[in-house]
């Protein structure tokens, strides 16, 4: 089991914000996840 964060954008070298959390425990979640 891992957790994931990501945000609501890519790109911008200035971000470090990355509210959204994944906690991935199988494959299933895996491939939500990216």
């Amino acid at each position: 089991m891992f957790t994931l964060y990501s945000a609501d954008f890519i790109g911008n070298p200035g971000n470090c914000s990355y509210p959204h959390k994944t906690v991935v425990m199988d494959a299933d979640r895996m491939r939500d996840a990216v």
